[in-house]
């Protein structure tokens, strides 16, 4: 029976525990895309505070698929000095290090990328109306050699993240991003080879993982961040992932971390006011029916937020890590805080997302969080 503070391989690398901080949006780079000092230290705080696995928010592969100008990316050579004092910063605590690799797609805004917007097809960003979409240009149809240029710009940004010394990367498949632009039949209206069934659809991520793979040699961890269900009309429901699932069972990717929801309905991914135990992990039965079928290492998230849950899901649902997110922004060392207490404060009222351009943090006022089939109370900080 696995227990969130028992360590586990994840390739050749060693994490001391179970908990993951979840890929989320730091907000803290340079005007260049650059991660300084103080995005350095927001990191090393979670290492501090003993989280096992550390997932960088989003790091841009392109400029063209940038999403906010506090949005650090890892297009360049230029990035390895910030990006390698961060995870010098966190290994100083033994905790493991991912780059969080992602393209904005139809989602980046021109107005910062200052380049134009790619999607798989012209499908305009915004709520499903035709009204939102009318206000809104939608982006170009990628071409194939532009769909090439994607590949690339993801194996060359896992290279540098193999030399500014992280322990691996982790694919944005999800969310809404331009990965998901592909696999999604919302946003992938193709009729090409990279659109109609889920095997053309899934080609793009597909290629992706070999050619990083090819770039990075047999044994750096490759991670993907996966969708079990996107939640909107249109979008991929749970018979589609699980074929997806099956792609990335024969693709030798060492974890996979289910997730759902799109960025256009923020609701969708981070569900507010959770309160009680059956509230939690609210990803689980879709994640339930996609986990027998991957091989490598699984984690889940979605409104986690007692060690209850997390033992629950390590042992009786057979995940090997859980990952958190809002809870970690309230509390970046709630792994250290769980030897005495059996609950995260997080009151999952989302105020943390904020804006796009606004630093990454928790405004909501001190107060114990009750959360259990009965009642438990979290200690006041």
């Amino acid at each position: 029976m696995a227990h969130w503070n028992d360590p586990i391989r994840i390739g050749p690398v060693e994490a001391k525990n179970r908990i993951v901080r979840a890929g989320t949006a730091e907000r803290l780079a340079t005007p260049a895309g650059d991660c300084p000092d103080e995005m350095a230290s927001f990191l090393a705080r979670l290492a501090q505070g003993e989280v096992g696995v550390i997932v960088t928010g989003h790091l841009y592969v392109h400029p063209a698929g940038r999403r906010s100008r506090t949005q650090a990316g890892i297009d360049s050579d230029a990035r390895l000095i910030g990006l390698s004092r961060a995870v010098a910063a966190c290994h100083d605590y033994d905790a493991l290090v991912f780059a969080q690799l992602s393209h904005a797609g139809r989602l980046a805004r021109p107005e910062v990328t200052l380049c134009p917007t790619v999607a798989p097809s012209p499908v305009a960003p915004g709520k499903d109306s035709p009204r939102a979409r009318k206000r809104i240009r939608p982006p170009a149809e990628l071409d194939a050699a532009g769909i090439g240029e994607v590949v690339d710009a993801f194996a060359r940004a896992a290279a540098r993240a193999r030399d500014a010394g992280f322990d691996g990367v982790e694919l944005h498949a999800g969310h809404g991003f331009l990965l998901h632009q592909f696999l999604s039949p919302r946003t992938n209206q193709r009729t090409d080879a990279w659109g109609g069934d889920i095997a053309n659809r899934a080609r793009l991520l597909l290629d992706v993982i070999a050619e990083v793979r090819r770039r990075v040699g047999s044994t750096f961890p490759i991670g993907v961040r996966m969708n079990v269900e996107d939640f909107v009309e249109g979008g991929l429901t749970i018979l589609e992932t699980r074929d997806i699932a099956r792609l990335l069972a024969r693709s030798n990717v060492a974890w996979v971390d289910l997730t759902g929801g799109v960025l256009e309905e923020p609701d969708s991914i981070c569900r507010r006011d959770i309160r009680t135990r059956e509230e939690e992990a609210y990803f689980l039965p879709q994640a339930q029916a996609i986990r027998p079928l991957l091989p490598c290492l699984v984690s889940l998230n979605g409104g986690i937020k007692s060690l209850a849950t997390i033992e629950r899901l390590l042992s009786d649902e057979r995940f090997d890590l859980v990952s958190l997110g809002r809870p970690l922004v309230r509390e970046p060392d709630l792994p250290r805080r769980f030897r005495r207490v059996a609950v995260a404060q997080c009151a999952s009222c989302n105020l943390c997302l904020g804006h796009p351009e606004s630093v990454t943090r928790c405004w909501a006022p001190p107060a114990p969080v009750v959360l259990s089939k009965s009642i438990v109370s979290s200690e006041s900080p």
